[in-house]
């Protein structure tokens, strides 16, 4: 009988062992400092409750207010030196992240440096959630965090239909960036264009070129544009919608051009390709073009 009391107090020493050795685990896990490098991989660890852990971010990212977050410049010109003073345990962030030889460095300084694939789609977007949420074993707030995505995109699909039914077509869509010298038009290939087509719009310039190229007053009257799109900043700049119309030449005898059919966007959450603040970003954009 003593032998049988002595071997159950042995196996319950070995479990309280057990389970305080992974409590304390999860607790290092918790406290791990932690360096993302891009806004989407940022805003996704924030949603999914794990943003305790972060101490740095690369410029681009946004933050809660209060943060005690440490900036560190464009994520394609990082510096080794300013990443490893932080003494991070891990760097997250997208295959735009760089430059190569700075990964390398931080790697040799002992530093995990995990790099997922950047995307413009919403099916790449998911699969970041999906990576991150195994990732910081937070599958529970992944599923949330998609389904909340997936219903704004919902509304966004209704509206889009009704548009279409009522004018018997597919809006017309472009987006000039403007923030300084030539403004240039987005084409295949790029998050804008994936952005327009979430919204169920037509972009008109992907058919003729990808990525980003200044294009032609004649080549404006062909696009023939219902709706043109730019970001908050250069809204800003340009005060209205006859300053922006004033930066491209030729757009003024559009379609968007007569109806001053210009919309303004935070692009700022498409700046490394989607994050989880697209489904509002589209919802916003969809009432506005199908108001």
């Amino acid at each position: 009988m003593k032998r049988f009391q002595r071997a159950v107090l042995s196996c319950l020493s070995a479990g309280v062992i057990l389970a305080s050795a992974q409590v304390q685990a999860q607790v290092h896990q918790k406290a791990a400092p932690l360096v993302t490098i891009g806004p989407s991989v940022t805003e996704i660890v924030y949603a999914l409750g794990a943003g305790d852990q972060i101490i740095g971010t690369d410029q681009s990212s946004k933050t809660p207010e209060g943060a005690k977050v440490s900036k560190l410049g464009y994520h394609r010109q990082l510096s080794a030196e300013g990443l490893i003073s932080l003494k991070p345990s891990r760097i997250i962030g997208t295959d735009n992240m760089g430059p190569p030889a700075v990964l390398e460095q931080l790697k040799a300084a002992g530093v995990e440096v995990t790099i997922m694939p950047s995307g413009n789609t919403l099916n790449d977007l998911y699969q970041q959630i999906n990576a991150l949420a195994d990732l910081f074993d937070r599958e529970s707030a992944g599923a949330e965090l998609r389904q909340n995505l997936q219903q704004d995109i919902t509304v966004v699909n209704k509206l889009a239909e009704k548009a279409k039914a009522k004018y018997g077509r597919t809006t017309k869509v472009i987006y000039m960036m403007a923030y300084g010298g030539t403004p240039l038009i987005a084409g295949g290939n790029t998050t804008l264009d994936s952005l327009i087509s979430l919204v169920g719009a037509q972009n008109p310039a992907k058919v003729s070129f990808s990525g980003y190229k200044p294009v032609t007053a004649e080549a404006l009257l062909t696009m023939a544009p219902d709706v043109i799109l730019v970001g908050q900043a250069v809204l800003n700049t340009a005060k209205n919608a006859d300053g922006v119309l004033k930066l491209l030449p030729g757009i003024q005898t559009t379609p968007a051009g007569k109806n001053k059919a210009v919309v303004a966007i935070d692009d700022t959450a498409l700046m490394s390709g989607f994050s989880p603040r697209i489904g509002d970003v589209a919802l916003t954009l969809a009432n506005d073009i199908y108001k």
